[in-house]
């Protein structure tokens, strides 16, 4: 043999290799055991670290696996001394035999490529040593969807599993290559999007609809949309009663400028009511996983992944749990958002230009979210002109209708829409959004502290661990978020605006979804950096899916909650019943007539002309419906005492668990009435 075709002594081998022509061994020199152990150990410990880490969270996983209290042992360390001593004599033993093995390979006929093959094989292991958080999110009882701990260790988790499969990716040889079974079944993604869009929008249609049936809504906010709808539908410009508290008034423009209602007008007139609305809303949000589909698989040339981001969106309890609250717009902004983003990406002018209009017409600060992303394309070259048109176009709407439109439209002074939920950012002397510009431009300390809270944080993670926080670890991405923080983070004492449970998600999700994949595309522009794509795609799809299991209702039905309530999955017989007896009574008042009902009772008869919650009075409305268990306490019956005290309503019908009264009807029965609801009335 040639010196040159001769393997170069391996790392682990002290031994010099033979001169040509000599037989004999040569003695080793200690400066060549030290060269060689130099050699080494730059490839051995790590390889060492591995091997012990990848048995030793087996271990975990196995323990996790088979305990049968797992949110006591990791709410409370609660763990049999015997059971916690097998779990460490399992996690050491199996690291002890993995070393042994590994040592013996080494030793045994040591060759020059041995101790690469073995960190190679460490490397192709490494993801199994992710898999110990699996039984914990699997189980629902653990976190029971909430917790800071819950949103840190799927985060952790995400990003050790995406730097696992990444070095196994690389050992395997996996390039991310759009060639291969990646192409085969062209016809297949499609077909599995649009049954994963079913699959939502059923879910999500019956299960809400069967929430409100259940009085799982309430006068705010389904009741109020209802009665916007039937207005609009009847030529009324956004006249909406219960917004205003007044049966002769009530423009809902001086809170939203949602003129894109009218968009859905003829659905909505097919079956005029608070269900029509529900499904309207599971539709259109499950239908906004097509342009994320549509534009993960134009920018990462692959349908599969553009399969996989619908699913990402689909799942991920953020867009759940809002389909559950109520009926609002903004829950409605995906699927506007997604289709400008995709038709910005694809440079398609008129349809870019017809969605990127409705996504401003559905609500007022749709402008501001678009233009967050406009300003990111545009400082990555992206379409320039038509990103800084854009963003200027949004920021400008926005002004107009915060600081124009939507005060004219309200009450005689001016109103500062919902300025309470930011009360302690408005600067002294100032009031509204505006004073809380004032502040955030002023003094970004104060700001800073008020952004330093832990739920503030979790929500964050919430909405960004099953996107590996991609976004948030590239500093440009940050601007994609400036409005939602806006919008969420700088609110105080204002429990909605960070947490999953309710709409305001929709300012996130869809930039999360974006900012996710530029980076992935970026990455998949570059052959050294092609196979991230597949690890963080594998990552992103276990931990999302981890979450949803725990948090979310798509896999298990125990966890799900929907703005302030869980949600229920079936109806009692008493349920049933109990909507029946509403229905019944329901039916006895005319059409034309205006009602003041308890708040859950609201949306059940809010397809009229004048509707109010009884929480804001009983007003001057023909006909008082009182849920009796919503009138027995609370600011609902005072506002029923003070209707009963005017005497200008008599109990016109009453039934288990409801009362009817009209005005000008026999006031005799009133007595027994209120004392049915244990009010004290002698």
């Amino acid at each position: 043999m040639s010196e040159s075709t001769r393997p170069s002594p391996s790392p682990l081998d002290p031994v010099a290799p033979r001169s040509q022509g000599t037989s004999s061994s040569q003695p080793v020199s200690r400066s060549q055991t030290h060269a060689a152990i130099e050699r080494a150990l730059p490839l051995l410990v790590p390889t060492a670290l591995k091997l012990v880490w990848v048995p030793m969270a087996l271990g975990l996983f196995i323990t996790f696996a088979a305990l049968d209290d797992r949110r006591a042992f990791v709410r409370s360390n609660a763990l049999s001394v015997s059971g916690r001593q097998l779990m460490l004599a399992g996690m050491a033993g199996g690291a002890l035999t993995l070393l042994l093995g590994a040592t013996v390979f080494l030793i045994v006929r040591p060759r020059a490529t041995k101790l690469h093959s073995l960190s190679r094989i460490a490397d192709t292991l490494l993801p199994l040593a992710w898999l110990w958080p699996l039984p914990l999110f699997l189980d629902y009882r653990v976190f029971e969807g909430t917790g800071l701990l819950r949103v840190a260790l799927a985060s952790l988790w995400g990003l050790g599993l995406e730097r696992a499969l990444r070095a196994s990716f690389v050992a395997l040889n996996l390039k991310g290559s759009d060639r291969g079974p990646w192409r085969m079944g062209r016809f297949l993604p499609p077909l599995l999007l649009l049954l994963l869009c079913g699959w939502f929008i059923s879910f999500c249609g019956r299960y809400t609809v069967l929430e409100h049936r259940r009085f799982g809504t309430n006068g705010f906010d389904l009741g109020l949309f209802d009665n916007l709808m039937f207005n609009l539908s009847h030529g009324e410009w956004f006249h909406a009663t219960v917004d205003a508290g007044n049966l002769n008034g009530g423009n809902h423009l001086q809170y939203h400028a949602n003129f894109l209602a009218y968009l859905f007008v003829p659905a909505y007139s097919i079956h005029p009511g608070s269900e029509v609305l529900l499904w309207i809303q599971a539709a259109m949000v499950g239908l906004s996983a097509i342009p994320f589909y549509l534009l993960a698989a134009r920018r990462l040339k692959n349908p599969w992944f553009g399969l996989a981001f619908a699913y990402l969106f689909i799942v991920h309890e953020g867009t759940q749990s809002p389909v559950f609250f109520e009926f609002h717009f903004l829950t409605l902004s995906p699927f506007f958002l997604g289709w400008t983003l995709y038709f910005f990406d694809r440079g398609s002018k008129v349809p870019l230009i017809i969605v990127w209009i409705l996504a401003l017409l559905l609500r007022e600060d749709q402008g501001t979210v678009l233009a967050g992303a406009a300003l990111v394309c545009l400082m990555r070259g992206q379409r320039p002109l038509w990103a800084a048109i854009g963003g200027i176009a949004g920021i400008t709407w926005l002004a107009l209708m915060r600081f124009v439109v939507m005060p004219a439209n309200g009450p005689p002074g001016g109103f500062h829409q919902h300025s309470g939920i930011f009360q302690a950012m408005i600067a002294p002397g100032s009031h509204g959004f505006g004073g809380v510009l004032k502040t955030l431009l002023t003094n970004p300390t104060y700001a800073l502290e008020n952004f330093l809270e832990g739920r503030k944080l979790e929500y964050v993670l919430a909405i960004a661990a099953p996107f590996l926080l991609l976004p948030l670890r590239r500093r440009l991405f940050w601007i994609l978020f400036v409005p939602a923080s806006l919008f969420t983070l700088v609110t105080t004492n204002y429990v909605p605006s960070v947490s999953t449970r309710f709409q305001y998600t929709m300012y996130w999700i869809p930039m999360m979804c974006f900012g996710t994949l530029l980076i992935l595309s970026d990455w998949s522009e570059l052959a050294s950096t092609r196979h991230r794509v597949g690890a963080a795609l594998v990552s992103m799809l276990v931990v999302a899916t981890a979450l949803s299991c725990d948090g979310g209702g798509l896999f298990q039905r125990h966890t799900l909650v929907g703005g302030f309530r869980r949600i229920g999955f079936e109806m009692s017989p008493d349920e049933v019943a109990r909507y029946e007896e509403l229905r019944e009574v329901a039916r006895s008042i005319p059409k034309e007539a205006s009602v003041t009902a308890t708040e859950s009772t609201v949306p059940h008869v809010s397809t009229r002309r004048n509707i109010r919650t009884l929480r804001q009075g009983a007003g001057d409305s023909e006909y008082l419906l009182v849920r009796k268990d919503e009138a027995r306490s609370g600011e609902q019956a005072t506002a029923l005492l003070a209707a009963y005290r005017s005497e200008r309503w008599g109990l016109l019908t009453a039934t288990k668990h409801f009362q009817l009264w009209r005005q000008g009807a026999d006031t005799k029965p009133n007595r027994a009435a209120m004392r049915a609801l244990g009010q004290r009335v002698d």
